[in-house]
């Protein structure tokens, strides 16, 4: 790999897919204000000739993939023949460094300390590979073969190990920990807000229903519960958000909810084949299925609600939730909306804007007049409806990729790069 410094501005247990968290924690809880604020109730978009700050950072035609970590934007570019480039540009628009990527690496993570990089050709996960550079130069720290990323617990990466279970390295690429995980042992790793690898939880439940959590600085079991497993057949679990439940895929025909304190299954419900069981906070556990949200009673299991338009959670206020399509393409309902947590009852609706299924912890939407290559991008407050305008790009026609933070939005479609300044006024 070479770097470029700018001196200027039994069986194997089998890891998840890399990258591909598999719980969110929905934040956006602060207080937002407005800066260009549309209130959008009913149909209404942004005026045509809305004024905007201009963008921190373009580039046209050939960024792929952008990313945004520890007061940098990462950006993957399109080179043509050979490896492709990785570029790390200030918050203020400067190149930093420039790295080449080897043949299948993808940029996964970057923050204050390194940038990550993984290749998985397929299911062959004896060739997956998982590689640090350091974040202020973009030179190389260390590269692990046969492991997948699973998370990152403060300083430390965790990564699926294709031989034994996880293994835990520090910033320098030592290890920490090691975990097994037997065949027929089902982990659960729990993760933080937004598609981050920020790890919040680590869980391992065996045939005889022990649950053993287990500390992420050193991996060390740190309480063991029971659970009457009797006729269930875990095969996935996610551990609740307040510790006292649990919710568990049994084979692929039902989940249930358990109380944790006595071990004993409260309720279940047949499996969607859409999505398992999450919870959802507010005392609700959530899915999506065919016809859109489903909330459950935490206690009892009874429907509490259900939003049959719309069935994936974007992120939550106090006592709210904000709804978007399942599927964030064109095809997908230009529409989005603020229901009551506890009851569904619709507060806001947004008509005219797209989600985005941004990288960080706040709702990117979008809207575009038809025919038109100018598209508008915004900030969703999930309290309100209301939609901060940040700026708009030439996105062409398909849907943009975008990754946030508290400072930026940044967003690439079809070759273009656009990053916006989150306005001071905009607030977490």
């Amino acid at each position: 790999m070479s770097v470029i410094i700018d001196l200027g501005d039994a069986q194997p247990w089998t890891p998840p897919e890399t990258p591909r968290p598999r719980r969110r924690r929905f934040g956006g809880t602060g207080r937002w204000l407005a800066v260009a604020l549309v209130t959008v109730l009913a149909a209404a978009v942004p005026p045509a000739g809305a004024a905007t700050a201009p963008p921190v950072l373009f580039i046209e035609e050939s960024a792929q993939y952008v990313t945004i970590g520890g007061g940098r934007v990462l950006v993957v570019r399109y080179t043509g023949e050979g490896p492709h480039r990785l570029e790390a540009y200030s918050t203020a628009g400067a190149l930093l460094w420039s790295a080449d990527l080897g043949d299948g690496q993808q940029l996964v993570h970057a923050d204050a300390g390194i940038v990550l990089l993984a290749r998985q050709l397929g299911d062959a996960f004896d060739l997956a590979t998982v590689a640090a550079l350091d974040a202020r130069t973009g030179a190389p720290r260390w590269e692990r073969s046969g492991v997948v990323l699973a998370g990152l617990a403060g300083p430390l990466v965790v990564l699926g190990d294709t031989r034994n279970g996880l293994v835990a390295v520090d910033p320098r690429g030592v290890t920490v920990w090691t975990l097994d995980v037997p065949a027929g042992e089902v982990p659960a790793l729990g993760w933080g807000a937004g598609a981050t690898y920020e790890l919040t939880s680590l869980s391992v439940l065996d045939r005889s229903g022990n649950l053993r959590t287990h500390d992420l600085a050193t991996g060390a079991v740190r309480h063991t519960d029971h659970l009457d497993l009797t006729g269930i057949d875990p095969t996935w679990i996610d551990v609740g958000e307040d510790g006292r439940q649990l919710a568990i895929r049994s084979g692929t025909t039902e989940d249930w909810v358990f109380d944790r304190a006595s071990g004993r299954p409260l309720w279940h419900v047949p499996a969607s084949l859409h999505a398992a069981l999450r919870d959802c906070g507010f005392g609700r556990w959530c899915r999506a299925d065919e016809s859109g949200l489903v909330a459950y009673d935490a206690r009892t299991g009874a429907e509490a609600w259900r939003f049959g338009e719309l069935g994936l959670i974007l992120g939550r206020g106090p006592a709210t939730m904000a709804l978007g399509a399942l599927n964030w393409t064109t095809e997908a309902p230009p529409v989005a909306a603020v229901v009551d947590a506890a009851t569904g009852a619709v507060r806001a609706r947004i008509d005219g804007w797209h989600p985005v299924a941004a990288r960080g912890d706040r709702i990117v939407v979008w809207h575009r007049a038809d025919g038109e290559p100018i598209a508008t991008v915004g900030l969703l407050d999930p309290r309100t409806g209301r939609v901060a305008v940040l700026g708009s790009g030439e996105f062409w026609g398909g849907t943009p990729s975008c990754a946030a933070d508290a400072d930026l939005v940044a967003c690439t479609m079809a070759g273009d790069l656009t990053v916006w300044r989150v306005p001071p006024t905009v607030l977490d």
